[in-house]
C-alpha cells in the first residue's frame, strides 16, 4: 500500500508494528518516530515504539512514551499493564509504579496487574506497601506461584521465617 500512497499514514504505522513484531527495532523506530503526534492516539502503535526505544536503550523516550500511554490508560488499562510489563523486563521498577496504579485502578479483577504491582513495589524497598496489594493479586489468583514466591521473599525480608517457609511450602506443593 506503500507503494501505491506513499504517504498513508495507516499503512506506516502497521508497517512500523510488523518491524518491532520481527525484532527490526530501528526499522520500527524510523517509521514511528516521525509520526509520533499520530501515533499518541493509537495504544498499539504506543507499546511498539517504546519496545523499539527499550530495545536501542532510549529509556528516557520510551518513559515519555509511557507518560502519554498513561493519559489514554483510563481508556485502555490493558495497554498500560503491556507497557508495564515491558518497564519491568528493563527492571525499571521506580518508573512502572504509576503504570501500574492506573492497571490496578482500571483492572480490579486482574491479579496480574496486582502482582505486578506488588513486585515492582518489592524491587523498590516498599514491602509494607506491596503486602496488601500481593493479598488481593493472592485473592485473585490463589494458586499463582510467582505470586507466592513473591510472598515468601517479602516474609523472609521481614525475617518471618515460619511463615516464609510455609509459604515456599505451599508452593512446591
Amino acid at each position: 500500500s506503500l507503494q501505491l500512497n506513499p504517504e498513508l499514514e495507516f499503512s506506516k504505522i502497521r508497517l512500523g508494528i510488523v518491524y518491532c513484531k520481527r525484532k527490526n527495532y530501528s526499522e520500527c523506530f524510523d517509521m514511528l518516530k516521525p509520526l509520533e503526534d499520530r501515533v499518541s492516539e493509537i495504544p498499539e502503535a504506543l507499546y511498539y515504539l517504546c519496545e523499539a526505544l527499550l530495545a536501542k536503550g532510549d529509556r528516557s523516550c520510551a518513559i515519555r512514551v509511557a507518560r502519554i500511554m498513561e493519559r489514554i490508560g483510563e481508556v485502555d488499562p490493558e495497554a498500560l499493564l503491556s507497557i508495564s510489563r515491558l518497564f519491568m523486563a528493563q527492571n525499571l521498577y521506580q518508573e512502572s509504579i504509576p503504570l501500574l496504579n492506573k492497571s490496578v485502578a482500571g483492572l480490579p479483577r486482574s491479579a496480574e496487574a496486582y502482582y505486578l504491582l506488588s513486585l515492582a513495589l518489592f524491587q523498590t524497598s516498599k514491602i509494607e506497601s506491596m503486602r496488601p496489594l500481593l493479598q488481593k493479586a493472592l485473592v485473585l489468583a490463589p494458586d499463582s506461584v510467582p505470586a507466592l514466591l513473591l510472598q515468601a521473599m517479602s516474609l523472609l525480608e521481614l525475617n518471618r521465617l515460619a511463615e516464609a517457609k510455609k509459604t515456599a511450602q505451599r508452593v512446591l506443593e
